[in-house]
């Protein structure tokens, strides 16, 4: 059953899980299943029990021959049998499952789900190589089911800023919510979407800058980085203060440090499951 609830949906093209509703039933019959066995295996012991003490401990003549043993034995027979009629609903209700809310997909709205952690090849330090952290971080994404942030938000030392961090990526899933990002177009399309952002709602043009000033405080700083890892940093941080000013993010080896005010395209792996599905 185990397997069969993880693959199924992937299989049916739903790689992030069934919906809520269909998840609720599975539980159900599983439960439902799960006591159900529980009744026929207490009958099926009761019922043995029974034989051996009417049949076989007596000895006198008052053991019962086999069929009369089976006649007193008939209502805990029915009642297996109602424990067999509960189990094979829950059974359909389990596989029925599958299915709840496949027509309800195409209107339904956005729901709110937790973002897992994603490996990043960022630039780490000696501590934390030692450490072993600054290799997977929880970044904001979406796709046409869900939109996903991070289950706790606390980039800045300020809970203010951290708030308004929640609400931006809200209102910034809200916008990109027709198209989300691509893996190609990523840079270039929060710029865009940030710039459409603050033009339709100017009051965020505050707590916009409120916190790209904390961020960029947190980011690496360009003294110490060269190459094409400064050119990058750079122009990360220019696309951050002027958005849309920077049409394109430099090469360089490995991963920029996350930037936790956009949102990053969905992970590959859910991408190709996804396509897999509607492919079937």
């Amino acid at each position: 059953m185990t397997i069969i609830s993880y693959a199924m949906p992937i299989m049916r093209g739903r790689p992030q899980g069934n919906p809520m509703a269909a998840q609720r039933l599975e539980r159900f019959a599983f439960w439902v299943m799960c006591l159900s066995m529980l009744g026929i295996t207490l009958a099926l012991t009761v019922a043995g029990s029974w034989q051996v003490a009417l049949q076989r401990l007596p000895e006198s003549g008052e053991a019962l021959s086999f069929m009369a043993t089976q006649e007193r034995l008939e209502p805990v027979f029915w009642a297996r049998l109602g424990f067999g009629v509960v189990f094979l609903l829950g059974l359909v209700a389990y596989l029925s499952s599958f299915f709840v809310g496949a027509f309800e997909e195409e209107g339904e709205t956005q729901g709110l789900e937790g973002a897992q952690p994603r490996a990043f090849a960022t630039r780490r330090g000696l501590i934390q190589r030692i450490a072993g952290t600054h290799r997977r971080f929880a970044v904001s994404w979406q796709d046409d089911r869900s939109v996903r942030l991070p289950t706790v938000i606390a980039c800045f030392p300020d809970p203010q800023l951290n708030q308004n961090l929640y609400f931006w990526l809200t209102a910034l899933a809200a916008k990109q919510s027709a198209q989300p990002p691509s893996v190609k177009h990523w840079f270039a399309a929060n710029q865009q979407s940030c710039l459409a952002l603050l033009a339709r709602r100017p009051g965020l043009r505050q707590t916009y800058a409120e916190l790209v000033a904390a961020l960029i405080a947190q980011r690496p700083t360009l003294a110490h980085l060269q190459g094409a890892e400064l050119a990058r940093e750079a122009a990360i941080q220019q696309a951050l203060r002027q958005p849309g000013s920077v049409p394109h993010v430099p090469l360089a080896a490995g991963d920029p440090l996350p930037v936790p005010l956009w949102l990053y395209p969905a992970p590959l792996r859910l991408v190709a499951a996804a396509s897999a599905g509607r492919a079937r």
